[in-house]
């Protein structure tokens, strides 16, 4: 919102200036200037949901109303928990679920988390889902 505006009265002082004043820095600014437009497809209706609610609705109602999900997988997400073990180090659990159902749809287990285990998590999880049209459990 910061930059918006500075993009905006950017004609009238110079960038370097208002990032100074608004306490921003001058390549953050830029960064942003340089990113291509975000095209969020649910910011719309977001919006939607809080003004018809009077403004009275927080994130949870808005997203539980905003988001509908109607058949399966239509929407996956996916969450990483930390497992503690009994020899002081970490297990760690990738867990994907389909939100029409609830349920795990698919996981990963590793004793690192490293960005060559969630990659290979992931691309397991996409090659089971197109060619069984259902994910299969992956454990190392």
């Amino acid at each position: 919102m910061i930059y918006r505006f500075i993009a905006s009265e950017a004609t009238s002082y110079p960038a370097v200036i208002l990032c100074q004043l608004l306490g921003v820095s001058r390549s953050g600014y830029y960064a942003w200037k340089e990113r291509p437009a975000r095209q969020d497809q649910l910011a719309p209706k977001v919006e939607e949901v809080f003004w018809f609610h009077s403004r009275r609705y927080g994130s949870r109602r808005i997203a539980a109303e905003a988001i509908k999900v109607d058949r399966p997988r239509q929407v996956i997400v996916g969450d990483i928990t930390y497992l503690p073990l009994q020899t002081v180090d970490w297990a760690y659990l990738a867990t994907w679920m389909d939100l029409f159902s609830r349920k795990i749809v698919g996981w990963r287990l590793a004793d690192s988390m490293t960005g060559d285990w969630m990659r290979c998590a992931r691309l397991l999880f996409q090659v089971s889902l197109s060619l069984l049209g259902r994910p299969i459990p992956i454990s190392q």
